[in-house]
């Protein structure tokens, strides 16, 4: 009850024990620090970290579950930043993200911090929260530079292909990885303000979709430097009102 009264999340008795009897409890600990917006005991956060690797041996739908929830939830940001090390024992894709200098003017991010600004600037729909959580996860495999900065040819699709593999993984349900899957693909296929070209999409994506990518791109927007986007922005904005 005390600790209910602080917001901290703690194992009952020993967390070694409590995790190497049942790992999916590090996820449930991470779940509910996001959700209930609680602190994690500094002698269970420890555990968790050293018994991290235990994860492997939980089924994919478990960890599903649990992550879906995570993700969802109010500290879903602070949760998987500070526990990353966690997330990439199941999401392995994710561990070149951090410190990926991105070498370009239209971001002040790397592509991890980048990737978790878009987060946090997503809706609450869970399919929207999941595209921004990959949407670029393929930047670090396509990088190139030239005398005007780095450059992610393709990174669309390698992305797409990527998030693919670990939603399939994961055991997501087929409509879901679909949706996800041509967000990421169509994440910078811009509206421009144009008519026809929001009616091709439209009938491309699908209205509900087509709402998706609008929300898609407004977090991916304010994620990137305010000082080079402020009329991709406005341009957006003034999208969705043609698209409605």
């Amino acid at each position: 009850r005390k600790d209910i009264e602080n917001k901290v999340i703690r194992c009952v008795g020993s967390p070694d024990k409590r995790f190497s009897e049942d790992a999916l409890r590090i996820l449930r600990a991470l779940r509910f620090a996001s959700v209930l917006d609680f602190s994690i005991d500094k002698t269970t956060s420890d555990a968790i970290f050293a018994f991290k690797d235990f994860l492997d041996n939980i089924s994919k739908e478990r960890i599903n579950v649990e992550f879906t929830k995570l993700l969802c939830g109010q500290r879903n940001v602070d949760i998987i930043r500070e526990y990353f090390d966690v997330i990439c024992v199941f999401i392995p894709e994710m561990k070149p993200m951090k410190g990926f200098d991105q070498k370009t003017r239209w971001h002040i991010y790397d592509v991890l911090e980048h990737t978790l600004h878009s987060l946090d600037n997503a809706n609450d729909d869970f399919i929207v929260k999941m595209t921004m959580l990959l949407h670029d996860i393929a930047k670090p495999h396509t990088f190139s530079m030239d005398d005007r900065g780095g450059h992610f040819m393709g990174h669309q699709a390698r992305s797409a292909e990527i998030a693919r593999e670990i939603l399939n993984r994961l055991r997501y349900d087929k409509n879901t990885t679909s949706a996800i899957v041509q967000l990421i693909s169509e994440h910078d296929n811009r509206f421009d303000s144009n008519p026809k070209k929001i009616k091709r999409i439209l009938n491309k994506l699908g209205p509900e979709n087509g709402k998706r990518l609008i929300a898609v791109q407004k977090a991916d927007n304010l994620a990137q430097n305010p000082e080079q986007v402020r009329n991709g922005l406005q341009s957006i904005i003034e999208s969705e009102k043609i698209m409605d």
